[in-house]
């Protein structure tokens, strides 16, 4: 309910199992809209619980009066981690990537 009330989105993708300092991430600022085309509702429903080896559940779940929806995030920015040391302390930075 929160996303339909607000679309606006972030994500952060990153390895949490590397070594501190020596991982990479991806930061996308995006907006999400709900999918209501049959296709794309069994298309998510299928790489969701495919990625999990959990029976697809109906799609009829996430329609009507059910609270649960699938979305799609849609990035307007998207920036790269970076770091540098400054005077002795190591600064983390981001690096924004031009979308085409």
């Amino acid at each position: 309910m929160n996303i339909r009330n607000n679309p606006n989105v972030f994500l952060a993708i990153y390895d949490s199992t590397v070594k501190e300092g020596s991982g990479e991430g991806v930061y996308i600022k995006a907006k999400a809209y709900e999918l209501k085309e049959t296709a794309e509702m069994e298309h998510a429903a299928k790489c969701i619980y495919g990625r999990k080896n959990k029976p697809v559940k109906p799609i009829e779940n996430f329609m009507g009066d059910s609270p649960r929806r699938f979305y799609k995030a849609v990035p307007e920015k998207v920036w790269l981690n970076g770091g540098e040391k400054v005077n002795g302390f190591y600064v983390d930075f981001r690096k924004e990537v031009e979308l085409t």
